[in-house]
């Protein structure tokens, strides 16, 4: 176990404690450079007023982390359609505070106990 601070790239991480309100909904995290942060930053900001929801929280996110107030990552969500049974991905960037507690992974958690009943 270890702080969000102390994370290193190209690692996959999972947070300690449940990520998701959602049954069969699988979350983990990769760090973000701070150059990553930093388009980030540039790209939203050239949108102006345009910039939806999302993507003005995912500019906050930037901005924290760049500030030191917290750890950029991406947040990768993978689950499967109760009705449909199609697998789903969704990727978003989240600034985690410096002492939220992770766990390392040696690789992507599987969704494939989500998709028994």
């Amino acid at each position: 176990m270890l702080y969000a601070k102390d994370a290193e790239p190209r690692a996959i991480y999972r947070a300690t404690r449940s990520d998701s309100s959602a049954a069969g909904v699988v979350v983990y995290y990769t760090l973000v450079s701070a150059r990553v942060a930093r388009a980030l930053v540039k790209r939203y900001e050239a949108k102006g007023a345009a910039i939806r929801t999302d993507e003005m929280l995912e500019l906050k996110a930037a901005r924290d982390s760049l500030a030191g107030q917290a750890v950029l990552f991406v947040r990768h969500m993978r689950g499967r359609d109760r009705v449909t049974g199609k697998r789903w991905e969704m990727d978003s960037y989240r600034a985690l505070p410096l002492d939220f507690k992770l766990r390392a992974l040696k690789r992507p958690p599987s969704t494939r106990k989500a998709a028994s009943p």
